[in-house]
């Protein structure tokens, strides 16, 4: 299982801050982005957007990492303050 953490207006289409999705191997962050893709197109286009950061185990990373079993995937909307 790996735990998907959604921040900022990814929480709101997401329709909630965290999701489970089960593999059945490990797979990269883009292959992960395609399957929640399959079962929502507007939040999988948003987790496509090269301007939505992904986090794994709570550190940076690219959308070719490798997410293991009983990771946490966080994805990061751009932030923005005035």
């Amino acid at each position: 299982m790996v735990d998907i953490l959604f921040f900022g207006k990814l929480r709101d289409i997401a329709g909630g801050g965290e999701r489970r999705i089960a593999l059945s191997e490990p797979a990269r962050i883009e292959t992960i982005i395609a399957i929640i893709a399959e079962t929502d197109d507007l939040l999988g286009s948003m987790l496509a957007d090269p301007s939505i950061k992904c986090a794994l185990n709570g550190v940076l990373a690219d959308r070719q990492a490798i997410v293991p079993d009983n990771a946490e995937l966080a994805f990061l909307p751009p932030v923005s303050g005035g």
